[in-house]
């Protein structure tokens, strides 16, 4: 029997696995997303505050001016738009 191959859910992090960090308002931070998908396949989007900058499906910028802690996920999506996978969550504090 063999079975369909099923994506694993992304993984990000600030480098270095660091999955919190404090900034000053207006400090970018980068977000990396290490699990390797067929960009041609998959949708990727960041949920952050600020702004945002893609890089790459795998890097991204954020700066926020707003001071606050807010939670970051990012979601990996098919291109047929079923069963989106959702990473795990980053803590970024904005002084």
């Amino acid at each position: 029997m063999t079975l369909p191959i099923t994506p694993d859910s992304p993984v990000i992090n600030f480098g270095l696995g660091l999955t919190s960090v404090t900034v000053q308002a207006g400090t970018p931070v980068t977000v990396w997303q290490h699990t390797l998908y067929n960009t041609g396949a998959f949708n990727f989007i960041l949920s952050a505050p600020g702004t945002i900058q893609q890089i790459s499906p795998y890097e991204y910028t954020v700066t926020s001016n707003v001071p606050g802690t807010y939670s970051l996920s990012l979601s990996v999506v098919p291109s047929d738009k079923r069963n989106s996978l959702i990473s795990n969550s980053l803590t970024l504090t904005v002084q």
